[in-house]
């Protein structure tokens, strides 16, 4: 399976995408304003009973600044 950058993840319809994304194999890289969230994107994750372990990376995408 190919890698999928996921934006708005923290959303109702993105986290449900993220977690049908993983349960069909894919690699996942996915959006967030910080990377100090990272932490509360697995635990939602988790919680929905999506195990993505290696196959989620995230990269830090900041809109209010020019190199977001």
């Amino acid at each position: 399976m190919g890698t999928v950058l996921v934006t708005g993840g923290s959303g109702f319809i993105g986290s449900h995408c993220i977690v049908q994304l993983l349960a069909a194999g894919h690699r996942l890289r996915r959006t967030v304003r910080s990377l100090e969230r990272e932490g509360v994107v697995r635990a939602m994750l988790q919680q929905g009973g999506a195990e993505p372990g290696e196959r989620l990376s995230f990269v830090e995408a900041d809109l209010q600044r020019d190199a977001g």
